[in-house]
């Protein structure tokens, strides 16, 4: 029996096969970096303007892009894993669309091995399809290291398609669509902005906003023993600002406010 095989127009007429919701499931790992992806670019996007102005670009993670082909012609309706568009975008929708919405600047494709092998073809897989879609800039991250290497590869649209991007010196790939860097450090993503700050991911926000609480307690110690009591002592400043725990704060902070000395003040810290 002679087994007849596709012809090149008919393989690239069914490849790469559409997104399904199990295919862009993946791993929870696979979803963290969706969600740090999303959030670390939209809270970059927000302090970008003042408060109430609209956003200038907006990530949208795993909702359906239509208007793409395959190179065999035939629709293609991917769901990226995160793509950037240059202005604010209504997060209710299921879907966005070339033709109403125009390309996003930036897609982002997070690895996994339902998806890898399309998302790193750039002969008939999303890398030519996102590329004719004229999408200026694609991005492939496997934070896990072992589907690809390096970890972050970047690529930026010219005359002939996509072209890898180089890192800078601190492996950092930086954005000439939007104001964003990204690395992957310790096998987990980071967003940077402008001025080189990484921003918080799933995990990092309590803990932060607890740092933040105790340092302006810290803060309102010390001017307040300064206002009283004039210059301090190296050891109170050190003292105070080694406290953490909020009720450890919140009675010295109290005491201060009793105290006659600062030996007083000593007494009381560890």
């Amino acid at each position: 029996m002679v087994i007849e095989q596709p012809s090149i127009e008919e393989w690239y007429a069914a490849w790469p096969p559409d997104d399904t919701e199990e295919s862009i499931m993946g791993s929870d790992w696979h979803q963290l970096t969706i969600t740090n992806l999303r959030m670390g670019i939209n809270e970059i996007a927000r302090s970008e303007v003042a408060s109430g102005e609209p956003v200038r670009f907006q990530a949208v993670s795993q909702a359906t892009l239509l208007g793409l082909h395959r190179r065999g012609g035939t629709r293609f309706d991917p769901m990226p894993d995160v793509y950037i568009f240059k202005k604010p975008m209504d997060g209710h929708r299921l879907s966005f669309s070339l033709r109403s919405d125009g390309p996003p600047a930036v897609v982002i494709e997070v690895a996994s091995t339902a998806t890898f092998k399309s998302d790193t073809d750039f002969e008939g897989g999303k890398g030519w399809i996102y590329a004719a879609a004229g999408i200026a800039e694609y991005v492939t991250i496997d934070t896990s290291g072992v589907l690809q290497v390096p970890p972050l590869e970047p690529w930026r649209l010219g005359d002939d398609g996509y072209a890898e991007c180089a890192l800078d010196a601190e492996g950092i790939w930086w954005s000439e669509q939007v104001p964003v860097g990204l690395s992957v450090r310790s096998g987990m993503v980071v967003v940077y902005d402008r001025a080189h700050r990484a921003q918080l991911r799933e995990g990092e926000i309590g803990a932060e906003f607890a740092r933040r609480v105790a340092q302006a307690k810290q803060e309102g110690i010390l001017r307040l023993l300064r206002g009283r009591f004039g210059a301090l002592p190296s050891s109170i400043e050190a003292h105070v600002r080694a406290l953490a725990s909020e009720q450890e704060l919140d009675a010295l902070f109290d005491a201060a406010l009793r105290a006659r000395s600062l030996a007083d003040v000593e007494e009381l810290l560890p």
